[in-house]
């Protein structure tokens, strides 16, 4: 009778003890063959024994080494991923430094490109200014060069610097989204409308035939003001020539004695440069027309004498001079090494002018070609008002 109220009483030892802290059962079980080890009799929770709970742990551990491995690769994808960001953006950057050092006039201009980012606005307006001034009469030519930088998704980048200084001035591209050809001007390394810095405009019409250069002024239809109405600079007419680069016209505002141009603001065609050329009004509009290349027995081809300032041959090189003084050279580009060209410019041209008309005749256009005249029916003539009568239509519009 005694044993049996021992053994109840130890019974109810050990069914307390579990009730107090279930917790130390669940975590350790009672040795195999100890009493209890099947649980209290009427307790009816039954604890874990010894296999099933090192079973439970395992999978336990192995449920937080695949969430840690999993954190820890998501972590290191992350990481590589900002790795080769910054790693394609430094090589990007080398690269183009590299070009620059190799064909753009050395450390200078990309000590200048890298300025040219940074510059304030202040700065920025300083030097649209002395982009839109016209170099000064009976100065010498400003020279200057100008770095094509090619891109295998995008149109090529022309930046143009200063010779001497290397001193960044401007860039150019042409938009890839425009139903005509468009070139943007800005003095930031790469253009990019509504920036701040766009200082000209460069369209043309559907065949190419005629080019207009506008400043950063606002279209008609969208300027509401006439100060705010965009200032036409100068006017390029094209056509197909059988010795090369074509046969080319510009129109550009006479510049008054005190050294500002006149003033070209259209918001109808009777009123624009292209309409005053075609009246040929000489007191307001200059005409330039490209040189025609003579022919030179030692090297069995046209040739033209750039003064040691062009090196290499090429369909882009080209000289203008003005219907007033043939002889003297007031614009002139060429090719001096793969991506590298030499740009010179005179009064009455200031360098959006001279850069406008070099990116209308390194564009490609239909005009240079013989099937344009069978396409159209239209024979322009040597005199530079005719030519501008049939060719002056105006611009597609802007997309």
């Amino acid at each position: 009778m005694a044993a049996a109220v021992r053994g109840a009483m130890d019974d109810f030892e050990e069914s307390s003890s579990d009730e107090e802290d279930h917790r130390v059962v669940r975590r350790r079980p009672p040795a195999a063959g100890s009493r209890g080890a099947h649980g209290p009799r009427g307790s009816g929770a039954r604890p874990i024994s010894g296999s099933l709970a090192d079973e439970a742990a395992s999978r336990e551990a192995y449920a937080v080494a695949r969430e840690e491995a999993a954190f820890a690769r998501a972590t290191n994808a992350h990481m590589a991923s900002v790795a080769a960001e910054h790693s394609s953006e430094r090589a990007a950057t080398s690269a183009a430094g590299s070009t620059r050092d190799r064909r753009g006039g050395g450390a200078g201009a990309a000590a200048s490109a890298a300025a040219a980012e940074v510059c304030t606005d202040a700065e920025a307006d300083a030097l649209r200014t002395r982009l839109l001034l016209p170099a000064r009469a009976g100065t010498p030519a400003c020279r200057c060069y100008v770095v094509r930088q090619k891109s295998l998704f995008s149109a090529p980048i022309w930046r143009l610097y200063s010779e001497g200084d290397d001193q960044f001035l401007m860039s150019a591209q042409k938009r890839g989204a425009s139903r005509t050809s468009n070139f943007l001007l800005a003095t930031e390394l790469v253009p990019t409308r509504g920036s701040g810095r766009v200082v000209g405009k460069v369209r043309s019409n559907f065949a190419g035939s005629v080019y207009t250069i506008f400043d950063s002024g606002m279209a008609p239809e969208d300027a509401v003001t006439d100060a705010s109405l965009r200032r036409e600079l100068a006017v390029v007419g094209f056509d197909w020539d059988q010795m090369g680069p074509g046969k080319m016209r510009a129109a550009v505002p006479r510049v008054h004695k005190n050294g500002a141009p006149f003033t070209f603001r259209a918001r109808e065609a009777v009123d624009s440069l292209a309409a005053a050329a075609a009246h040929a009004d000489s007191t307001r509009v200059v005409m330039l027309k490209n040189k025609r290349p003579q022919w030179d027995d030692s090297v069995g081809g046209h040739v033209l004498n750039f003064g040691g300032r062009v090196t290499c041959p090429s369909v882009k090189n080209f000289q203008m001079g003005s219907d007033e003084s043939e002889d003297a050279t007031l614009l002139q580009f060429g090719k001096v090494d793969k991506d590298r060209f030499t740009l010179d410019f005179q009064h009455p041209l200031c360098h959006v002018q001279a850069f406008g008309i070099v990116m209308a005749a390194i564009d490609g256009k239909l005009a240079d070609r013989r099937a344009l005249k069978r396409f159209s029916g239209k024979t322009p003539e040597e005199d530079g008002g005719a030519w501008f009568a049939q060719w002056a239509d105006p611009p597609a519009p802007e997309t």
